[in-house]
C-alpha cells in the first residue's frame, strides 16, 4: 500500500527558483496527495508563480522565519508523512520514492536525501560546495548527526510530539535541533544519497560567509544568555574552524580557496562583534 504524502515548500521571496522547484514536484514518480506552499511574507512574485500550480498556499502575512514556516506545514498537513523541499531545490524524479523506501519499520521517523550543488564556478559557490555540503556521503547512513531540512520526509505525529521546530531558529539550524531531539528520544533517522535534489543557490563572498556564520555561530550560541559568554563562544569557533579549512585546502592544493579561508578568520569575528553589540551587554 502506498502511503499518502503531504509535501510542502517554505517560501520567502522565492520567485527566482520556485517555478523549477514546483515543476519537479509535480513530476515525481511517487504520488503526492497534497502540496502546500508556506508563504513567509514574500514581497516578490512568489504568490504569482504559485498560482500557476495546483498548490494550497498558506500565508503568514509577515516574515516569521524558517522554523515557523515548517511548523505551519506540519500543523496544516492532512497526512502522517510530510515531505519538505526548499524553494531553491529541484528534486530528481525518484527523489520522494527513494525517501519513502527508507521507512522500513515503525522505528524510522525521518528520512533525508543528498543535495548536489548546481553552481560551483565562482569562488563563493565553490567554497560553499566544499565546506558547507548538505549531504552525508555516498552511502546510506543510519542515524546521521542530523537530516538537512531542505529535502526530507518526516512523520507528522512524531515531530508534533517532539515539540516541532524551535522558532528561535529563523534562518537555519532548525533541522539539526529537531533531529538531535528525535535521536535523543530513541527515534531513528535515515540518510539516503540516492534520493537526490539539486541546489540552485548562487552566493557572493559576503552571503556565503554570512550563512556560514549564522549556522556555526548565531544558532549554536543562541541559547547562551550571557552576552560575554556568547562572544567568547563565537571567537572560539572562528579561531578553531578557519585554520582547519586553510590547512586542509593548502594540503589538497586548493589554493583558490585559501582567500576565503582567510576571510573566515577576519569576517566572522567582525560579525561576532556586530551581533554582540546589537544584542546588548546584558548578562
Amino acid at each position: 500500500m502506498t502511503e499518502k504524502v503531504t509535501l510542502y515548500i517554505p517560501c520567502f521571496n522565492a520567485g527566482r527558483y520556485l517555478s523549477l522547484s514546483l515543476k519537479a514536484v509535480f513530476d515525481q514518480s511517487y504520488p503526492i496527495d497534497e502540496v502546500l506552499l508556506i508563504d513567509d511574507g514574500s514581497t516578490d512574485d512568489t504568490l504569482v508563480i504559485a498560482s500557476r500550480f495546483p498548490v494550497r498556499v498558506i500565508s503568514h502575512g509577515g516574515n516569521r522565519g524558517l522554523a515557523a514556516a515548517r511548523n505551519t506545514a506540519f500543523k496544516e498537513a492532512r497526512n502522517e508523512f510530510v515531505a519538505a523541499l526548499d524553494a531553491d531545490c529541484v528534486a530528481g524524479k525518484d527523489w520522494l520514492a527513494e525517501l519513502m523506501k527508507m521507512f522500513k519499520d515503525e522505528t524510522i521517523v525521518g528520512t533525508g536525501g543528498r543535495l548536489v550543488e548546481k553552481y560551483a564556478v565562482t569562488l563563493a559557490d565553490q567554497w560553499r560546495a566544499l565546506h558547507m555540503p548538505q549531504r552525508w556521503g555516498e552511502k546510506v547512513l543510519e542515524d546521521p548527526p542530523f537530516l538537512f531540512g531542505c529535502n526530507t520526509v518526516m512523520k507528522r505525529s512524531v515531530v508534533v510530539a517532539a515539540g516541532a521546530y524551535d522558532e528561535r531558529f529563523r534562518r537555519n539550524y532548525e533541522d539539526a535541533d529537531l533531529s538531535g531531539r528525535l535521536l535523543e528520544s530513541g527515534h531513528r533517522l535515515i540518510y539516503s544519497p540516492v534520493a537526490q535534489a539539486v541546489h540552485l543557490r548562487k552566493d557572493t563572498v559576503c552571503t556565503v560567509l554570512a550563512s556560514f556564520w549564522q549556522w556555526h555561530h548565531f544558532n549554536n550560541c543562541n541559547k547562551i544568555k550571557s552576552s560575554k559568554h556568547r562572544l567568547c563562544a563565537y571567537f572560539n569557533m572562528a579561531v578553531h574552524r578557519a585554520p582547519g579549512f586553510f590547512i586542509s585546502d593548502l594540503r589538497a592544493g586548493r589554493y583558490r580557496m585559501l582567500l576565503m579561508d582567510i576571510l573566515v578568520f577576519i569576517y566572522l569575528p567582525w560579525l561576532d562583534i556586530k551581533d554582540h553589540f546589537m544584542r546588548g551587554t546584558s548578562t
